[in-house]
């Protein structure tokens, strides 16, 4: 359903139905900009994970903020309820691993889309009330009723219907017996920044950037070992020479990315990309190989 913009105009008796529809205008404004301004704009911007509360299975987020498929922007404890997910110890009877979710319910107009706090638990949002001051005339603080967005952490796949969800972790069973569970570190979810998932951003671009940089140095030494130059002629320095220019273009392409905060990985994934056609020269098919798409 597209949300208009609403007319406003002289003499217009004024309805909930106005701001709500001028604020629905607006987040749809806000979330086309969003999705024609980068591609894949949903997952985690940011999360902390409480590792020590898994020992006790239970999966607990000390902060946790993302942006959901269809636009929501969902920042705990900043504007949403969240509580913590006990896991059930049969969890991983029939399986190895397990996905979870963090969900909200979408917005359904026609029905109750708000409740109390200890109101309908399936609503959008939950209502509170909050004493807010008044930014022009300080010392008379109002009560208003605030909105926090009712979210929740599901495990249970077939519990995810009638909810706009991402996956934000995967958990493994312990590798002793009757072990808690654990993040299986092989599995990375939606992210829109590469430094919110630090296994991304250190096991695997860093990883990258220190291999690369260790074997530039390497063929550094070689070269001043070895008095190479470009006026030898000889077959041995010339791609000594070439790997070592192609390893430190790479280097130029790739020194950045471990350290600036907020890089999508989609560019992380393309400079990759680059480097692998980079280097693809010296190997024995001297051509790019087939790459997984993003």
């Amino acid at each position: 359903m597209t949300n208009h913009a609403v007319h406003w105009g002289e003499g217009l008796f004024l309805r909930p139905q106005h701001l709500q529809a001028a604020e629905r205008h607006s987040r749809e404004e806000l979330r086309i900009s969003e999705n024609w301004g980068q591609g894949y704009p949903y997952g985690l911007q940011s999360i902390d994970i409480d590792e020590d509360a898994l020992a006790n299975w239970r999966v607990v987020l000390r902060t946790c903020h993302i942006r959901l498929h269809d636009g929501t922007h969902l920042r705990y404890p900043e504007d949403a309820n969240l509580a913590a997910l006990d896991l059930p110890k049969d969890a991983f009877d029939r399986q190895s691993t397990v996905m979870v979710h963090l969900a909200v319910p979408p917005l359904r107009l026609g029905h109750s889309n708000a409740a109390p706090q200890a109101g309908d638990a399936t609503v959008r949002y939950l209502v509170d009330s909050m004493e807010i001051e008044d930014e022009n005339q300080p010392g008379n603080p109002q009560p208003v009723e605030v909105r926090w967005a009712n979210a929740r952490l599901i495990v249970n796949e077939d519990e995810l219907a009638g909810y706009e969800s991402l996956p934000i972790m995967r958990l493994r069973r312990g590798t002793m017996a009757e072990a808690p569970p654990e993040i299986d570190p092989e599995y990375i979810p939606p992210v829109v920044t590469c430094d919110a998932w630090p296994i991304l951003l250190h096991n695997v671009i860093d990883s990258v950037c220190q291999q690369i940089g260790s074997r530039v140095e390497s063929q550094t030494r070689q070269m001043f070992d070895r008095n190479v130059a470009f006026e030898s002629g000889h077959k041995e320095d010339l791609e000594l020479i070439f790997q070592l220019h192609s390893l430190n273009t790479a280097m130029g392409y790739l020194w950045n990315l471990p350290h600036v905060v907020g890089i999508h990985p989609l560019v992380a994934y393309m400079e990759l990309c680059r480097v692998v056609g980079l280097l693809a020269i010296f190997w024995p098919e001297r051509r790019m190989p087939e790459v997984p798409r993003y």
